[in-house]
């Protein structure tokens, strides 16, 4: 009885599948079909395929507009990213090249002595020197673009174009390569005399050197307080 009532059950699997499927499928492959292990499912990453560039990667090629590229130039030159301020910055001869060079040293020194001011005197200490300091054209330049970029009047005519700025800076040039806009030091200092060239680096290495000095001053305990420290800079400043 029991071996009737198995092929009965078999029988009655064979019917369901030939009237559901159209076809006939063997005993024998459904049997394999259910006792054959499932497939595992398949992973999927979160992670996109492609990862999006880092507004550092961004700024390797360049920027989208004009403005874009000064307040990108502005940000490396108080972070002292080397590889990001050359990447700003177009030049076409040795000496813009020099300049460029001398520029990028200044800014890793001055980030060394803010960095050495916030040890010594606190962060909000560092923030107030940081918004006074003006030791040289690079200081002048870089509050410039963070403070006077946007308001500033974007021209540009194809590959080239130039922000005005009111005060010191003056006219901001800029051209554009490989879709990407970057500051045109050539265009810059075109028209200087020799004398404003040598004043501009000869302010840009006096600065390095002092203030790596000042650093190593802080550092050695010379200024008991901020306001000694102040105006030691307020100093420097008067005599640029």
């Amino acid at each position: 009885m029991i071996r009737i009532a198995q092929v009965k059950v078999v029988a009655a699997v064979v019917a369901v599948v030939i009237t559901a499927g159209g076809g006939l499928v063997a005993v024998n492959q459904l049997m394999a079909q259910s006792s054959s292990p499932k497939p595992a499912p398949v992973a999927r990453s979160t992670e996109p395929a492609t990862q999006p560039a880092t507004p550092a990667m961004a700024a390797r090629a360049g920027a989208a507009t004009p403005k874009a590229a000064l307040h990108a130039l502005a940000a490396a030159g108080r972070a002292a990213d080397v590889e990001g301020i050359k990447m700003l910055v177009d030049t076409k001869t040795s000496s813009d090249e020099k300049l460029l060079l001398a520029a990028c040293e200044y800014a890793g020194t001055r980030k060394t002595f803010f960095e050495a001011v916030n040890a010594k005197f606190g962060e909000p200490a560092m923030m107030r020197l940081a918004g006074m300091m003006q030791l040289n054209k690079y200081d002048v330049f870089v509050k410039d673009l963070e403070t006077k970029t946007d308001t500033g009047t974007e021209q540009i005519h194809g590959n080239e174009a130039f922000l005005s700025m009111e005060g010191e800076t003056g006219n901001v040039w800029l051209v554009r390569e490989d879709g990407g806009w970057k500051l045109s030091a050539t265009h810059m200092t075109k028209d200087w005399p020799q004398e404003k060239y040598t004043e501009v680096l000869t302010g840009v290495e006096q600065g390095n050197a002092a203030l790596s000095d000042l650093t190593n001053q802080i550092n050695a305990g010379k200024f008991a307080t901020f306001a000694d420290l102040a105006k030691t800079v307020r100093g420097m400043m008067r005599g640029r």
